[in-house]
């Protein structure tokens, strides 16, 4: 096992003995840091969530379009290909 020299934490300032090598904060820290990354990365899942619910309801309303405009219901324009 490696003993490392003590760090200072990146956000509060606080020294501690890491872990690891690549350690930057102190363990009080490192939860606030991860929790905040945890909530990016949620709000980041819901907005691409949301974008993909718009695009599907944008390419269903294109295909109600097609079937009003050909005069066929949804069933009979996938039985014949027209969609």
């Amino acid at each position: 096992m490696t003993i490392y020299s003590e760090k200072t934490c990146a956000i509060c300032g606080e020294t501690f003995l890491p872990n690891a090598g690549t350690q930057k904060y102190c363990s009080s820290c490192r939860w606030d840091i991860y929790d905040a990354s945890k909530t990016r990365y949620r709000a980041k899942e819901i907005a691409e969530r949301k974008k993909r619910v718009r695009k599907q309801q944008k390419e269903m309303s294109e295909i109600i379009r097609k079937c009003e405009a050909a005069g066929l219901s949804y069933g009979e324009a996938v039985a014949k290909g027209v969609i």
